[in-house]
């Protein structure tokens, strides 16, 4: 039975830590508090649970997050049982996040290929974020089978 592995990345603002550090001055010492980078997840399929981290490139957490995913796991990574099932995608672009709803464009070919593919790993990386509660893959020529905003939703080539 496949699961999905938590890849945790610094980025979001779901969890941060402050440490103090001493201000270098002659009148006397000061204190200024340094804010580490907060972090966030990517959900790569596997055989067994395990937690990793990754280090963002810029402020854009949910777009880091899909550029994460598809660099798949490490070779370290892929020892312990992660793997990236991208069904035949290059890519994926996050188009908007409105009310609720990413839309995301899938890259490249795209078929279907099983039950956990790259559909169940974009939908659980985006919606660890507060702002996404439903996501909506279309298809390389914008196509979904979304029939509500509420829900989410796969192009027809992604079918299992």
């Amino acid at each position: 039975m496949m699961f999905f592995s938590l890849l945790v990345a610094c980025g979001s603002g779901h969890q941060s830590s402050t440490t103090k550090t001493p201000a270098i001055s002659e009148d006397r010492p000061t204190e200024h508090e340094v804010i580490s980078t907060p972090t966030y997840g990517v959900f790569f399929a596997n055989q067994k649970s395990l937690d990793v981290q990754k280090t963002p490139r810029n402020l854009q957490e949910e777009k880091e997050a899909l550029i994460e995913l598809y660099k798949g796991p490490t070779p370290d990574e892929k020892k312990d049982g992660l793997a990236l099932i991208a069904c035949g995608t290059t890519g994926a672009r996050l188009l908007s996040i409105r009310e609720g709803l990413a839309t995301v464009q899938l890259e490249g070919g795209c078929s279907g290929c099983g039950s956990v593919g790259i559909y169940d790993s974009i939908t659980a990386t985006l919606k660890q974020f507060p702002t996404i509660s439903y996501v909506h893959l279309l298809d390389t020529q914008g196509k979904t089978q979304a029939v509500s905003d509420t829900q989410d939703a796969r192009p027809a080539c992604l079918e299992p």
